[in-house]
């Protein structure tokens, strides 16, 4: 795992190995970013970047990275 960005506790951007990112909004919206950047901004919103995906747990969301 890369970076990790916290707006709030509950409010948190990570970056991952591949150069992609995903948000972890209060543990019930995730979605993934092309960049860190971008999902720092999206967490933000200072920009509305294109997701990747998006999910409403993490189970999820570790499906679609491979994490199973």
């Amino acid at each position: 795992m890369g970076d990790t960005y916290y707006r709030r506790a509950s409010q948190s951007a990570h970056g991952l190995d591949d150069g992609r990112a995903y948000i972890n909004y209060e543990g019930n919206y995730y979605a993934v970013y092309r960049t860190f950047q971008e999902a720092m901004e999206a967490l933000d919103g200072t920009s509305i970047p294109e997701r990747l995906a998006e999910f409403s747990t993490e189970e999820e969301l570790d499906k679609y990275l491979g994490e199973e």
